[in-house]
């Protein structure tokens, strides 16, 4: 009957092979019926019979991609459609499917890049935007790094809602540190510090890190210390930042912002440690500041949390002959003529304090 009536026994006769699981069947009869169509749509029927050839191609091509678990004979399906008609959306979405559920990374690449342009050219830039977050991942996944970055920085130059900056420059962030590539990095570091979408935590976080990078990396100390004191501004209990902003400050020899530098981090209630640390500094900075009872008060505080600290036991020891202070200079040479780790060092103490108990003490 289909052979002297194709019309009539086509739909029944498809039935027929669906019904009964004959797929081989079915397959070579669309094929079939593919080719008639073509024919036909060279003839007389023109556009019903091209319809008509286009539904029975993705017809195939899901019968082929999925039950039968033949990809390749689908993905030429899908792509034959793509040839005759560039708008055919559903074949495109069925091959990006195919693509990706096969870890066919290299032309899903190509894919994603055509459905970008296309999106572009319609004036969707935020379509463009999340389809080249796709293509960057695969490109990742193909080793093509430099051509994912080139991908995250289209999107991201496309991209308007939060939520794609965000995961643009998330990736970015990531693939320019694990380069090394610091340039770009201190750039997109500080695009997105601005980014209002984050919390002040986040934006200080950024900004300590691109100040670490100025420093460390590309030696530029002024915009570092920028960046470090922004981070401050943001979030003032940001550890790293105090701590390279106070490195930057010695460095230049500006003790009073060191000072202060260290001051902050004391605030930001670090480990018993480095808090013991930053009060033998702070006292050694303010007494070459001149600033003797601020020197005094930070290593008695050092003190207060670790009575052996022999840096603030000789700082205090220093400040107080400077202070004409018997009193706290004998407390401090009593423990160092105890701690002292050199013999020459406890003799010297026990005999200083045997002269100040003496004399200044009036305790002989």
């Amino acid at each position: 009957l289909y052979g002297l009536d194709p019309e009539a026994a086509r739909e029944p006769l498809e039935e027929l092979y669906a019904r009964e699981g004959r797929h081989t069947d079915l397959v070579r009869f669309w094929r079939g019926e593919i080719e008639r169509y073509d024919r036909l749509s060279k003839e007389s029927s023109g556009p019903q019979a091209a319809q008509r050839a286009a539904a029975l191609r993705y017809r195939l091509g899901e019968l082929l991609g999925g039950t039968l678990s033949r990809p390749d004979e689908a993905e030429v399906c899908y792509r034959e459609l793509l040839e005759r008609d560039a708008d055919q959306e559903p074949a495109r979405d069925a091959l990006e499917v195919l693509l990706r559920e096969h870890g066919r990374d290299l032309p899903l690449c190509a894919l994603l890049d055509e459905r970008a342009q296309r999106a572009t050219s319609a004036g969707d830039k935020e379509a463009a935007a999340l389809i080249r977050l796709d293509q960057a991942a695969a490109s990742e996944r193909l080793d093509k790094t430099d051509e994912a970055m080139e991908q995250l920085e289209s999107a991201l130059r496309g991209a308007s809602q939060a939520t794609t900056r965000t995961r643009a420059l998330r990736n970015l962030v990531r693939l320019y540190r694990a380069a090394r590539n610091y340039e770009p990095l201190a750039r997109v570091l500080g695009t997105f510090a601005d980014e209002p979408q984050l919390s002040a935590h986040e934006q200080s976080a950024l900004r300590a890190e691109l100040g670490a990078l100025l420093l460390r990396e590309l030696k530029r100390p002024d915009e570092a210390a920028g960046a470090f004191s922004k981070a401050l501004e943001l979030d003032a209990m940001n550890v790293p930042a105090a701590r390279g902003l106070a490195d930057i400050y010695r460095g230049q020899g500006r003790w009073s912002e060191a000072a202060l530098a260290h001051e902050r981090e004391v605030a930001a209630k670090v480990d018993r440690g480095r808090r013991v640390w930053l009060f033998g500094q702070l006292g050694t900075i303010r007494k070459r500041l001149g600033e003797l009872p601020k020197a005094r008060d930070a290593f008695l505080s050092a003190l207060q949390l670790d009575s052996k600290s022999l840096v603030a036991l000789r700082g205090l020891a220093d400040v107080a002959r400077l202070l004409s202070d018997p009193q706290r200079l004998a407390q401090a040479l009593e423990a160092l003529a105890e701690l002292s780790p050199s013999p020459i060092d406890r003799r010297e103490s026990r005999r200083e304090l045997a002269e100040v108990a003496a004399k200044q003490l009036n305790n002989p």
